[in-house]
């Protein structure tokens, strides 16, 4: 599951060279000049537009995909004590699986 924003971007045609992954910080894989659409309304209307393609390599995985939940979870958890264990286990969840 990838999710626009965290782990899959589509900015315009050669206004970006490199996106990190805002969920586990490595650098996204790149397809330059993609024509389509960029959300669900878009395709919903016919809408499709040049853009750039990137996508993190480690969306498919299933510790990447437990990384953005915790990470959409701390975004909206009020609790500061229950960010920062949260935190703590996403940080620990990431650094055992970039290689």
């Amino acid at each position: 599951m990838s999710l626009k924003g965290y782990d899959i971007f589509y900015p315009e045609t050669g206004k970006v060279n490199k996106i990190k992954c805002k969920v586990c910080g490595e650098n996204c894989f790149v397809l330059y000049n993609v024509v389509g659409a960029t959300s669900s309304a878009d395709a919903m209307a016919g809408i499709v537009r040049s853009h750039d393609c990137f996508s993190c390599l480690n969306n498919e995985e299933d510790w990447h995909k437990q990384a953005l939940d915790l990470l959409l979870e701390i975004e909206r958890n009020p609790s500061l004590r229950l960010k920062e264990i949260m935190k703590d286990e996403l940080d620990e969840l990431i650094q055992n699986n970039i290689k």
